[in-house]
């Protein structure tokens, strides 16, 4: 598209082109230039506040996502330390009664020297409304074995993070037992430690679970 002009002056980089009055003189396109399109204040204001909030918003985003990565991090360790303490209360019993390390089995109580890990406690500690079911147990060979297995395999399972479902599940088990054991408690007529141990480990089960998946 050409452009024609008459009676004008023309300025075309360093050169000025004019034409006689009544003499039209056509340009080359390339000496036709479009106008500049001018952006106005309104608009250059709001891509400043679009920039300004993007960028107010991606360091907020940023900085919650530390957070957030942080109080994971806090809780993992917290989770990992419980599981680590709980595997340790279960192993140490079983150490305990194997050896009788001298702390709640004596040596000539270890079942290594022919003691009965169960017996005691199912004949002189027990209390409440099943108290006749447990003293029923005391001394039985495969009650012992059942105890004994299952203290190993839930220490093992915390400690070393494998099947943490299913040793959480037993050592559920056994506290509940416990719990059933010796009702009521003295100190509380409803809650005990065991039941503190039994919501721990099913918070690492859980915490495990969802880790896995």
């Amino acid at each position: 598209m050409e452009g024609s002009h008459s009676g004008l002056v023309r300025v075309v980089g360093n050169d000025v082109w004019s034409n006689p009055p009544g003499v039209r003189i056509s340009y080359p396109p390339q000496f036709i230039k479009n106008p500049i399109p001018k952006i106005s204040l309104v608009v250059s204001l709001r891509i400043l506040v679009q920039k300004g909030l993007l960028f107010v918003f991606n360091r907020f985003a940023l900085e919650q996502t530390g957070s957030i990565l942080k109080y994971m991090e806090k809780e993992k360790i917290i989770t990992t330390v419980l599981r680590f303490v709980m595997g340790f209360i279960f192993l140490w019993g079983f150490f305990d009664k194997v050896f009788g390390l001298g702390f709640s089995t004596t040596t000539e109580q270890a079942w290594i020297n022919g003691g009965s890990p169960t017996y005691s406690f199912l004949t002189y500690a027990v209390t409440g409304p099943f108290i006749n079911i447990f003293h029923s147990l005391a001394g039985l060979v495969f009650v012992d074995w059942l105890f004994m297995l299952g203290l190993l395999f839930v220490g093992l399972t915390l400690i070393f993070n494998k099947f943490i479902k299913w040793g959480c599940l037993a050592g559920c088990l056994m506290f509940l037992l416990m719990y059933l054991s010796l009702l009521l408690p003295e100190s509380n007529p409803i809650i005990s430690e065991h039941i503190v141990y039994i919501l721990v480990l099913m918070l690492i089960a859980f915490k495990g679970e969802k880790e896995i998946t």
